[in-house]
């Protein structure tokens, strides 16, 4: 007897009603009836002793489900998918842990496909509650109350074997919104090839430390081991790395680094160099030089800390500075009135030598009171899409200056 196909919206009263339909077509001696029982049921089961729970047990082996119990599971793991309904959910998945995530990878189960399919549709449904709620990202959607519960169902079709796009996946990485991207690994959303992710949070155009730091920590918990160097130290926002580093090498902080130390070729990063989009050439760059252009306060205060102590003279008597000060994004007149007055954001300074700071596309670590200013590239407001429909203000490259802080 064929195996039976899962339906996508199973009735459970219909399969009880199959069930019975069944034992009845036993008892009567429907050869199809006979051929279920001994493909389904126990070697030597005697027949002629067949009750109501046998042939549960017997439609559920049909429609590759382990169990009558199993199958009413499904079924019901279905109806409340298919009506939002959070809080049966989360009852049933807590009540049968042994049924989720692993036992969808089961090609033993027939209902799979259908349930992640029902899984899938419901993220989608739910992605799009929250959008039309003006929900931009999960932080947005934590901090309100009455939305909190709509991660908790998103968690849950999770463990049924949704997804999440795989535009999302790569948007949250691209604008480097570590908390939706640290979120969708939480859900259970499978990524077999990491570099690509690992490349473009290393090369994207967006700047937010905190964010990219934790995709970074995110990929590495998840088996992808990343290189033990001091740029990828900088990458990570990890201090406790960056000292063991300097421990080894005590001229690490004045260390001029290739493009690729900075951008790994074996983690994903393009050969081409243009295509790292960062706002002045890294090439030969110090790791100041690299926190400062991924606007890593925290990273540039620390490296320029470990700077005075052990090179007090170079730091100090030339009269190296570093600050944070606010800035408005520049935007046209068209735009400004589309998205409002600019808010401020602050903007890291590093003072440089001489009038010719990219001489040889090597920047330069000294500083003076020269007061030359310095192109620097900067960025402006746009966005870009998550998980959750649009989220963070991002910035494309734009040109503005740099005035050396001694003469402010």
């Amino acid at each position: 007897m064929p195996v039976r196909q899962f339906p996508s919206r199973p009735n459970l009263d219909q399969l009880r009603h199959q069930a019975k339909d069944l034992l009845r077509a036993l008892r009567n001696g429907d050869p199809a009836a006979i051929d279920d029982f001994r493909a389904h049921h126990s070697p030597g089961f005697d027949l002629a002793g067949a009750t109501l729970a046998d042939a549960q047990l017997v439609l559920a082996r049909s429609y590759q489900a382990s169990s009558w119990p199993e199958l009413v599971f499904v079924c019901e793991v279905l109806d409340a998918t298919a009506h939002d309904d959070v809080e049966a959910l989360r009852d049933l998945l807590a009540r049968h842990p042994y049924l989720t995530r692993d036992a969808w990878k089961d090609p033993a189960s027939g209902w799979i496909p259908v349930v992640a399919h029902a899984a899938d549709l419901g993220l989608h449904r739910v992605i799009g509650m929250l959008q039309a709620r003006g929900a931009r990202g999960v932080s947005e959607t934590r901090a309100r109350p009455h939305l909190r519960k709509w991660l908790d169902m998103l968690r849950l079709l999770g463990q049924l074997g949704a997804q999440a796009p795989r535009d999302a996946v790569g948007g949250a990485v691209e604008i480097l919104n570590g908390e939706d991207f640290a979120f969708m690994l939480e859900v259970g959303t499978d990524i077999e090839d990491w570099r690509p992710s690992v490349a473009l949070a290393l090369e994207t155009y967006a700047r937010n430390p905190d964010g990219k730091h934790r995709i970074l920590d995110s990929i590495d918990r998840h088996g992808t081991t990343l290189p033990d160097t001091s740029p990828m130290a900088v990458h990570r926002g990890r201090l406790d790395l960056l000292a063991r580093h300097l421990e080894r090498d005590p001229g690490l902080l004045t260390r001029r680094f290739s493009h690729e130390e900075i951008y790994p070729p074996d983690l994903g990063c393009h050969a081409d160099h243009a295509l790292a989009l960062h706002g002045a050439p890294l090439d030969g760059a110090t790791l100041l030089h690299m926190a400062v252009d991924y606007e890593d306060l925290v990273v540039a205060r620390w490296l320029l800390d470990r700077g005075r102590r052990s090179q007090p003279s170079r730091f100090d008597s030339q009269g190296t500075r570093f600050r944070a000060r606010s800035v408005g994004s520049r935007v046209s007149r068209r735009d400004a009135a589309r998205l409002g007055p600019p808010v401020p954001r602050p903007v890291l300074c590093l003072t440089r030598g001489d009038a010719s700071p990219h001489r040889a596309g090597r920047p330069r670590m000294t500083a003076s009171r020269s007061g030359d200013e310095v192109p620097v590239a900067r960025c402006s407001t746009v966005t870009g899409r998550s998980l959750i429909g649009h989220t963070g203000n991002l910035r494309p490259i734009t040109q503005s200056t740099v005035r050396d802080s001694s003469r402010e």
